[in-house]
């Protein structure tokens, strides 16, 4: 008991001040998860920055420099992120 309040006061004392209050894992705690699999969808609904262009006043190449993006996927009003998400879990398993 002594030990285990000994070592709450040391880990107390170089906490920083925005921790304080925190509560301290054991250091004996491990994680023993890994990643087995890997899985993504996307909507099939494709907007390029030439479709933006002809709506706004701009062009491919000041959205691509400046964003670094060439084209959006959209989700259709019958879509849900859910379902994509469930597609990439699927995969993923």
């Amino acid at each position: 008991m002594l030990l285990q309040l000994a070592f709450l006061l040391q880990a107390h004392a170089l906490r920083a001040p925005h921790t304080y209050g925190a509560r301290l894992a054991p250091r004996h705690a491990t994680l023993d998860s890994v990643v087995t699999g890997c899985g993504a969808s996307r909507p099939s609904t494709r907007l390029s920055n030439e479709e933006i262009s002809s709506v706004v006043d701009t062009s491919d190449e000041w959205i691509a420099t400046r964003t670094g993006i060439r084209a959006r996927r959209l989700l259709q009003p019958e879509e849900s992120l859910a379902d994509h998400a469930a597609t990439a879990g699927e995969i993923a398993l």
